[in-house]
């Protein structure tokens, strides 16, 4: 099988708690990072953009939500290797942190959160990372971030 590539991004959240150097050390052991960007602002359409399927299947609720991202800085991070997708998307964990299997990062750094706790407050869900689901994602994902990229 040949090489694919992914998408990741660290969250604001993952960014405020500090966690960017353990989590980027723990992908980093899964595959090649050729690229890392830092991005201190995300424009709403950039990230609008980049949850447009997730507004589309859960609603326009999710869009205000957003507002998590607002002011808030993201690290960008392009992966390459054999298999990266499921190798990144298994070590990264469900994305409901009070569901990921123990080994996860979302387990690991999970500090209470959980969905029904982001339902209840009204919020985006604080996962810690982002990571894309399969290749067409990918595809889709890179189509919004490659300029950030340098690609």
């Amino acid at each position: 099988m040949e090489k694919e590539r992914t998408l990741v991004f660290i969250k604001p959240d993952g960014v405020d708690r500090n966690l960017t150097s353990e989590i980027f050390a723990e992908l980093d052991q899964l595959g090649n990072r050729i690229k890392t960007a830092e991005l201190k602002e995300i424009y709403p359409h950039i990230i609008e953009k980049h949850y447009k399927r997730a507004i589309e299947k859960h609603g326009e609720h999710l869009k205000r939500k957003l507002v998590f991202f607002k002011d808030k800085k993201i690290i960008l991070a392009l992966y390459e290797g054999k298999d990266i997708i499921k190798k990144i998307k298994d070590k990264v964990g469900a994305t409901d942190p009070s569901k990921a299997e123990k080994g996860t990062i979302r387990h690991k750094w999970n500090d209470g959160e959980s969905f029904d706790l982001a339902m209840q407050e009204d919020r985006f869900i604080r996962n810690l990372v982002h990571a894309s689901e399969n290749k067409e994602d990918f595809e889709r994902e890179f189509d919004v971030w490659r300029s950030f990229l340098g690609e």
